[in-house]
């Protein structure tokens, strides 16, 4: 007599029709990744960029389509990094528009399922409403910053945009765990970003052996692509206008009693930066002009009291200290020093020593760094990575684009 699947073996078969369906046979790799838990106090699924949570009364609803919809939804998630790639984002936007970044992900996921009309997936009506609109179907187009800004734009004009993804309290159909994020350690998640380029990797590969045809985001994927530039800005922008940061030191008592430690905020003005250039040779001139360029640019907009340009490899190769007017030429004066190695945390005890206490810091380097992300330094911290450089997965970052 045959015996009634379980939870967890509903979901073994999804992955291993995952691995079978030519369409979907690339992500079947990134479900191996992390851990798979069935919890009844769950309300439908989600993930914490790594380990996936599966809701077991929302699982009793769906057939095998819709499962298996839900954990191709879960794992693009994954596959995406959307936890810690669109992490400043979130930082950004929680506060004052709950579920805002969770939806603009969503929109971007769900228009991969609606795609597909073979009936290997389908999507989870009646049961939930989700993030679909046609609007966002071209993905030359809408990339998830994009739909994220569009959605802003439709809620300050009053509008509560399209779709069958407004839900009632404006989430999104699934759980992003951003507070889990927080947990994932700094080695964990360089080990998860190598785990899940490997598994994109080899999914690509399983893809071409059984002729399937991949997102034209697969090679996105790989280096996930976020608009640098405006990162950068939003970044020290976002700190000069509201001066908010956050520190696990006070705990966000609000937050408490829900069982979550979350961040409280201090304030604190943007008087001075500090730009900390990689001179080891890894760092080419055209990545220093062209982020140089955009400090300036963030300089003009913010008009720190001062700014202090470290070249560092292994040990400080130059210090360059700018105040008021002198910083509006720094492109043009500036004379880059340095060779060798690359430890940035030399440039902590440099900052100590003469007194240099910058507001916030931004480092350019291509992030091989063992480790070593001067965090000690203590001020809020933005990294620009060189193209396939190493990114510091638990800190605010972009990657610059590979040249051509």
């Amino acid at each position: 007599m045959a015996t009634k699947m379980t939870h967890r073996d509903r979901i073994s078969k999804a992955h291993i029709a995952l691995m079978r369906n030519p369409l979907w046979v690339w992500l079947a790799p990134t479900c191996m990744i992390g851990n798979v838990s069935i919890r009844d106090d769950f309300p439908t699924a989600g993930t914490d960029g790594r380990d996936v949570i599966y809701g077991s009364e929302f699982m009793y609803k769906l057939n095998e389509a819709q499962l298996r919809a839900t954990v191709v939804h879960e794992n693009m998630h994954k596959a995406f990094r959307h936890m810690s790639v669109y992490k400043y984002l979130h930082d950004r936007y929680e506060a004052q528009y709950p579920g805002l970044v969770n939806m603009g992900m969503d929109y971007v996921i769900n228009r991969h399922i609606k795609k597909d009309t073979s009936g290997f997936l389908q999507t989870w009506e009646p049961h939930i409403q989700y993030c679909y609109d046609a609007k966002y179907d071209d993905d030359m187009v809408w990339d998830t910053p994009r739909v994220i800004e569009d959605l802003l734009q439709q809620h300050k004009n009053g509008g509560k945009g399209k779709g069958k993804g407004q839900s009632g309290q404006g989430q999104g159909q699934d759980e992003h765990d951003w507070a889990g994020a927080e947990e994932i350690t700094q080695a964990e998640q360089e080990a998860l970003d190598k785990a899940i380029e490997q598994a994109l990797r080899q999914g690509q590969v399983l893809s071409k052996r059984m002729a399937g045809n991949t997102p034209r985001e697969l090679g996105d994927l790989l280096t996930p692509a976020v608009d640098w530039r405006q990162a950068l800005r939003d970044f020290v922008t976002e700190r000069a206008r509201s001066g908010e940061f956050q520190t696990f030191a006070r705990p966000n008592r609000r937050f408490m009693g829900q069982g979550m430690y979350r961040p409280s905020y201090y304030s604190e003005t943007v008087k001075s930066i500090l730009f900390a250039c990689d001179t080891s040779g890894s760092i080419g001139a055209e990545d220093l002009k062209e982020v140089l360029s955009e400090v300036q640019g963030c300089l003009e907009v913010v008009k720190p009291e001062t700014v202090d340009i470290i070249y560092w490899d292994t040990a400080v190769a130059r210090h360059e200290h700018y105040a008021g007017m002198d910083s509006t030429n720094i492109i043009g004066s500036t004379k880059p020093a340095g060779g060798g190695g690359t430890a940035p945390s030399c440039v902590v005890p440099f900052c100590h020593a003469r007194q240099i206490k910058p507001s916030v810091a931004i480092w350019l380097s291509d992030g091989y760094v063992g480790g070593d992300w001067a965090e000690d330094l203590g001020v809020p911290a933005f990294w620009v990575i060189s193209s396939g450089g190493q990114v510091p997965a638990h800190l605010p970052h972009v990657q610059l684009p590979a040249r051509r």
